[in-house]
């Protein structure tokens, strides 16, 4: 027989008492949907061998943000995950970015390696054109200047040119 679920045995490390009415309410929401799921409910939210904190938030009609702002739900998230990883139903934790990730196949690794190279070469030709761009906007800099300092003395030329053709002499 198992023992009923008790909502203050599962948040006893958590002072509910201090928290923000919102954040509370959010706590006890991730805590009555993790806490009561057996091995078959969990499989539901477990995607790419990890826990799915979108389809969490969807269940629950919460807020995506609050999975990962509330930091008593991520505390609590984590530890539930950790459970996971010990029973290997997930092999890596939540709220970790790709390259921090411990526990991950060699496929992903393999995958991420020629992945990171091809993202290193595209960086270097990002880089180059840049250089391009700028050289090439020095470049245009400099024309544009020639060419305002020549339209300056064609006006110059053609005051003096009618100023001559007007008074039969050239101005002072």
């Amino acid at each position: 027989m198992s023992k009923p679920f008790d909502i203050d045995i599962e948040l006893a490390a958590f002072n509910l008492d201090r928290m923000h009415p919102t954040g509370k309410a959010n706590l006890i929401k991730v805590a009555e949907l993790m806490g009561m799921m057996d091995v078959d409910a969990l499989s539901d939210y477990i995607d790419n061998d990890s826990l799915d904190l979108k389809a969490m938030a969807t269940e629950l009609e919460m807020a995506r943000s609050s999975f990962y702002q509330n930091e008593h739900i991520k505390r609590y998230v984590l530890s539930k995950a950790e459970a996971l990883i010990v029973q290997g139903l997930i092999v890596e934790l939540p709220y970790q970015t790709r390259e921090k990730r411990t526990h991950g196949t060699e496929k992903a690794i393999q995958r991420n390696s020629v992945t990171d190279k091809e993202i290193q070469e595209k960086n270097a030709v990002i880089k180059r054109l840049q250089l391009q761009v700028v050289e090439l906007s020095a470049k245009l800099d400099g024309l544009k200047s020639e060419l305002h300092l020549a339209k300056n003395e064609l006006e110059k030329s053609d005051i003096r040119s009618h100023h001559l053709a007007q008074f039969g002499r050239f101005p002072r």
